[in-house]
């Protein structure tokens, strides 16, 4: 498909897109992708929100922000199908010795699992919430949306000062596992393996990850991968940050089955 501007132009044939970098046309890309897109393709899943019930104290909810480092948690009762609102690290901190936090729980917003990103972000910028409860059919929760979440379908992964500096893609434990980015190439994980997965669809960690789950995997799911099993030590809303390599004991006796006999 070709995008047009407002003239009827393809942008392919726009002077300031032919001559601009690709940053930008990956950018207008992105704009027109989210009349495509719904908040449930980029919403946090419920098993990932972190949240605090009305029955914790004012400690247990700072506890429960710093430990997540995030400027502002669901609130439930009792179930996190039951959401009665949203608090935030500034109301907490500004509330001084004040020890019944439930009166800064402020309210939010609920919207289906069908509810387009243009539109999610349009009211984004008429309200002044920027989180909203994506809920299915039942009125079940399913997750969470932020606007960061709908500005990165078009500007990319946005970091903020909590985000850790770059890890390294590839590290070997003690154990002599690999602990693994799902961005890193899967050609660098092969050749420190020296192994070949045969998987020439996918081009990082992640992307095996994903090819051989056949779904959004959770963490701590296990999956075999040829000589090697893949454990996944960390989700981002949909993408695999981080998995844990390891041999499976039947390859691990045939190597060493192997340099035994080469001895």
């Amino acid at each position: 498909m070709a995008w047009a501007d407002r003239g009827g132009r393809p942008l392919d044939d726009v002077p300031s897109i032919r001559s601009g970098d690709a940053d930008v046309r990956e950018r207008l890309s992105g704009v027109f992708s989210l009349r495509e897109m719904t908040v449930d393709e980029v919403m946090t899943p419920r098993m990932d929100v972190v949240a605090v019930d009305l029955s914790g104290t004012k400690a247990q909810v700072l506890d429960t922000l710093r430990a997540a480092e995030h400027s502002r948690l669901l609130v439930v009762d009792g179930d996190p199908d039951n959401v009665v609102g949203v608090i935030y690290a500034k109301d907490l901190l500004a509330s001084g010795d004040q020890a019944d936090w439930h009166s800064l729980v402020r309210p939010v917003e609920f919207v289906p699992e069908a509810k387009r990103l243009d539109r999610q972000l349009r009211d984004f910028q008429r309200g002044g919430g920027h989180l909203v409860v994506v809920v299915d059919e039942f009125g079940g929760t399913s997750g969470i949306v932020t606007l960061e979440d709908v500005l990165e379908q078009i500007v990319g992964e946005i970091h903020d000062e909590y985000d850790t500096e770059e890890a390294i893609p590839i590290q070997r434990a003690a154990d002599g596992a690999l602990i693994v980015q799902g961005s890193a190439p899967l050609v660098d994980l092969e050749a420190e393996l020296d192994y070949r997965f045969d998987r020439d669809d996918v081009g990082t960690v992640g992307g095996l990850v994903l090819a051989l789950a056949g779904r959004v995997p959770r963490t701590g799911d296990t999956l075999p991968a040829g000589e090697f099993t893949l454990t996944i030590d960390q989700m981002s809303r949909r993408r695999v940050r981080r998995v844990t390599v390891r041999r499976t004991i039947a390859a691990a006796s045939a190597a060493a089955a192997a340099e035994e006999d080469g001895a």
